[in-house]
């Protein structure tokens, strides 16, 4: 699936959930400019996909009086877009609760991969790594036991 057929996906979830919620005048906010432009619109998609899922939003809105498509920048919808990611990757069977799967080069992976290798020098070299704090502390311990 492409970024734009995920973002499609995850608004028609959306427009199922409030359907069957019978809510009748939702403000929809996304940061898909494409997604959300075409909704707004009302106009056709280029890709074949995305104008099936498109119709599919159409068919749930049916039902609603008046719906309203707000784009958002994606930097204003991190924990949103973070949230979706998790539960399309849950979905498609990528990622276990809690896992990454290998390969994946999130900055969390990269942090743990970093920490990893840290952790696995030999002692006289993992300071380099450590915090501030951690040197200060052991600097601290050294001059004491030298004096």
């Amino acid at each position: 699936m492409t970024n734009n057929q995920v973002e499609a996906y995850n608004l028609l979830i959306g427009t199922k959930i409030l359907k069957k919620n019978q809510i009748k005048d939702p403000i929809i906010i996304g940061d898909s400019t494409i997604i959300i432009a075409a909704m707004e619109a009302g106009k056709e998609l280029k890709n074949a996909a995305l104008n099936k899922i498109r119709q599919r939003i159409l068919d749930n809105k049916k039902n609603m009086e008046k719906v309203v498509f707000k784009h958002v920048l994606r930097t204003q919808n991190k924990e949103a877009d973070s949230l979706a990611n998790k539960a399309m990757d849950r979905r498609a069977g990528m990622v276990k609760e809690g896992t990454v799967p290998k390969g994946t080069t999130t900055k969390r992976n990269n942090n743990r991969r970093n920490n990893n290798q840290r952790n696995n020098r030999p002692k006289e070299q993992q300071a380099e790594g450590t915090t501030g704090r951690m040197n200060n502390r052991r600097r601290n311990n050294n001059q004491k036991k030298e004096q």
